[in-house]
């Protein structure tokens, strides 16, 4: 993780850090990002700040599903943002059968992106 100059204090979230490192490993741009994820620039901007900026779960499942994770690096990613991903909980049940229709490709990866931001609300 990147420490501030005084050694105190996160300068971003783990989750932002791995973000980093993925980016910078398969040189993804804002551009790129935003035809995968369907997510905005400014969040792209946001998480490459070097200062703490939370992702929300529902942004974090589209560049999963926009990159075609698999059910382990999304597990280590949510676990990592401090979220849980699991079909046994209430609650996210409908997240993970949308995540189950694109890996057995019921689905396309915009389908699944719509699909998880109607459940949240954001379309």
């Amino acid at each position: 993780m990147l420490i501030d100059t005084t050694g105190n204090f996160p300068r971003v979230l783990p989750i932002q850090d791995l973000f980093i490192s993925y980016l910078n490993e398969h040189n993804i741009n804002a551009e790129s990002f935003h035809t995968r994820t369907r997510l905005s620039y400014h969040l792209f901007k946001e998480l490459r700040k070097p200062a703490p900026h939370n992702i929300d779960r529902w942004q974090l499942l589209c560049i999963c599903i926009g990159y075609d994770f698999s059910l382990a690096r999304l597990r280590e990613w949510f676990t990592t943002a401090g979220y849980l991903f699991t079909k046994d909980y209430p609650r996210y049940k409908y997240e993970f059968e949308i995540w189950q229709q694109f890996k057995n490709h019921n689905i396309d990866a915009d389908e699944a992106i719509i699909l998880v931001k109607k459940l949240y609300g954001k379309i």
